[in-house]
This record gives C-alpha cells, structure tokens and sequence, in this order.
C-alpha cells in the first residue's frame, strides 16, 4: 500500500536536512539571511490546494542540470499520489531563496580591487545581496503567480504554488521539466536556438501588448543596492582597464557615461514611463542556463526572477552579448532583429491587431538599449568569472574566462560607436 503522509517532527526534520545537506550554505552559512528548512507537510498541503489531492513528498534532491543557483537554491522532490491521473506529476521543483554562491562569487571579484573599493564594498555587499535575493524571490513569485490557473502564452514552467518572502514559506512550486539540457554560455547557442528564442521573445511581447496585468510586477532598485552595484562595477572597470589597456578608451568611456553614476540607472528605468516609450514585459537573465532544451527544441525559460518592464531588445541583446562568438553576434545580430518584428508582425495579425512600432524604432530602440546592455555584461563577467559559471576547475578556465571577455569588450566598443560617445 502507498505511505500515508506523515505528521511528525522527524519527518520535518528530515526534510530539513535533506535541503540543508545539498544547499550551499552548508559551506557558509554566515551570509545567510534565511533559513532552509521547508515542511513536506506544508508543501503536500500547498499541491492539495492546486491538485485538489494530498500527495507525499518520498524524496528530494539537488537539480545537477539547473542554473547556477546564485540567489536561490533548487531541489527536485519524488512525489507519491493516491492514484494515477494525466496531470499529476511524479516530480516538481522547489525553488528557495538564497544568496551564498552570490556572495562567494561577489567575494572573489573584491580580492583584484583596491583597498579603497573593498571597503566600500563591504559596507554594502551582505545588505544589497540580501536585499536583492527578497526582491528577486518577490518578483519570481509574482510573475508565476500570473499563470498559476492558466498557461503562459510563451514558453515557461507550468507553477503550482508561489509564496512571497514575507510569507512563512517563501518558496515557489513548478513544474519540472524532464529529459532536458541547458547549454553551456561559452559553448553558446546554434543558430536554430536563437531564432528559437526570438520567436518566444516576441510572443512575450505580443502578451505584453494584450494585457497590462504584468505591470503590477514591480523591479524597483533600492539605492543602496545601486550605490553598491556602481562602485562594483567601477572597481571591476578598473581592474579590466590595467587588463586590456587597448580597450581602456572605451572601458572610461562606458564608466563615465553609465557605471560611475547611480543615477544613472534610475534615469534609464523612468524612460519606460513615458508613454510614447514602447515597453515590454522582460525577463532581464537570459542567458544559457535559462534555456532547457530537447535537441533544438525549446521546451522551456525558467528563472524569472528579474522580470520588469523594458525596451523591446534589452533580452535578444543580453544574449548575444555573453552567450554566442563575437563574429557570430556581428553577423546575426540584422537577421535577427529582422526576424523578430517578422514573428510579432505574423501573431498581431492573426489577432487582427498592428504591431504599435516601426522596424525603424526596433532600431532606434536597439541603439539606446547597448548601454544597459554593456553594464550587464559587465557585471555578468565579474560574477561568473569567480564561479562554477566559467572556472571548472581545469586547465581550460583561462581561455573559458578569456573568451567571455573578448565578448563583453566587443559589445562595450560596439556601444561606443553606436552611441558616439567621445
């Protein structure tokens, strides 16, 4: 007979070290800010109310083939029904929020600063991390909680339960999807992937101009969270200019113009809020571990934990600046775009409906979205050059972090020629 759920303290605890046992923070768990323990019985309860059936939890275990997990921590748990039906499922993800490997990769980056900024940073660096992993976890959770009745119009993991952090049990509960794999970012993606992701890109945007029901999903940055993400990246900046001083010139170019002025983030986000600015809804990480996929297929983008509202190319840009060859950007990048205003041309009309702008403002709006573009790659390759995310621990992770770094400097340079800043 199948077990009944049990209602003790030894399977709570058991439960809780499990999590605990393959969580990241056992190695430090002096940055933690939340404890890792989650009831199997609250989350049996939580499926009850979506499935309208109690299952037990038989096991859980760390997702080997999930992202790099720098604010959160994920497990897969084998789950037992009563009887067999089409839509429950053997396994689901469980998805809590963390910050240990963020902080460790942040760690890391500060040993090639100067003193000066090390101190800066310290002040700073537990708090903005802390406060970033609450807002991150939020604004996940918000975004599932759209279709936790209903399925995305686009590609995204089917959610049985999201909880916000204030919640007793922050944690989200999704579907998992099998049998895929995720591309390694230097590896990159195949051409067929890109126009892959393209077409999911601009059904999001369809969705984004159907309903504004994903605007309430609020990303604002703390001050303090973009004092420490600026004096970060200027610190890293520097240490890039001593590197390459060849790419000097457009390295104090970007810092004066965007890295070394908080306000300037701020500025950039109120652009959205005029209402002769084409916004979007944006996932705001794509990047290879985001992408599941069957062969070519895609199956599915997970990670939405910095979604916003945004310019029409801020995703497609994030990937072709950290996740294909610099030659393989330069030449897809027309088709590309070329074939996105295709796609939403095609699905607007079968819904009898105009795309709202031009292939002249996509371009416009490409142009004006490279900055944003380069600090986020920057910022990109100073956490995953200090993390599992490049450094195997072999002998190839100098040429792995040297090629992430010829990208992230071709797409500075590409953002100074286009913005012609002097």
């Amino acid at each position: 007979p199948p077990p009944s759920p049990l209602h003790s303290d030894k399977r709570v605890l058991r439960m809780e070290l499990s999590t605990v046992s393959l969580s990241p923070s056992e190695k430090d768990t002096s940055h933690s800010h939340f404890t890792l323990e989650m009831s199997a019985d609250w989350i049996e309860r939580a499926l009850l109310n979506h499935f309208g059936l109690l299952p037990t939890i038989l096991d859980s275990g760390r997702i080997e083939e999930a992202s790099h997990g720098f604010m959160s921590s994920i497990l897969r748990l084998s789950l037992l029904w009563p009887f067999n039906r089409d839509d429950l499922p053997s396994t689901i993800v469980l998805k809590m929020p963390g910050v240990t490997m963020a902080n460790e990769a942040m760690e890391a980056t500060m040993e090639g600063m100067d003193e000066e900024t090390k101190e800066k940073m310290n002040k700073v660096g537990d708090t903005s991390m802390n406060v970033m992993s609450q807002m991150m976890h939020d604004t996940e959770a918000k975004t599932y909680s759209l279709f936790t009745h209903c399925s995305a119009p686009f590609k995204m993991p089917l959610c049985y339960h999201s909880s916000p952090y204030g919640s007793d049990h922050p944690a989200i509960l999704m579907e998992d999807i099998r049998g895929a794999s995720i591309n390694d970012v230097v590896d990159g993606f195949r051409e067929m992937q890109l126009y892959s992701i393209v077409g999911e890109i601009a059904k999001m945007h369809v969705y984004s101009f159907e309903t504004d029901e994903w605007r309430s999903i609020k990303f604002t940055k703390d001050p303090e969270l973009l004092a420490g993400y600026s004096i970060m990246l200027s610190g890293f900046t520097a240490a890039l200019t001593k590197k390459f001083p060849d790419h000097a010139d457009d390295l104090n170019l970007l810092s004066k113009y965007c890295v070394s002025d908080p306000e300037w983030w701020i500025k950039y986000e109120k652009t959205f809020e005029n209402p002769d600015v084409v916004s979007v809804l944006v996932h705001g990480d794509m990047w290879s571990p985001q992408f599941l996929w069957k062969d070519d297929q895609l199956l599915s983008i997970v990670d939405w934990q910095l979604v916003h509202t945004g310019s029409l190319t801020e995703d497609l840009l994030h990937i072709l600046s950290l996740c294909i060859p610099v030659n393989m950007r330069e030449r897809l990048t027309k088709p590309l775009l070329s074939y996105y205003y295709q796609k939403i041309t095609e699905i607007m009309k079968e819904k009898g409906k105009e795309v709202p702008f031009t292939y002249e403002y996509l371009e416009k709006d490409y142009k004006e979205t490279l900055p944003l573009t380069s600090c986020l790659a920057l910022f990109a390759l100073s956490m995953w050059s200090n993390s599992p995310v490049l450094r195997f621990g072999s002998s190839l992770d100098e040429s792995r972090i040297a090629e992430e770094e010829k990208r992230v400097l071709s797409i500075i340079s590409h953002c100074v020629q286009e913005c012609k800043w002097e």
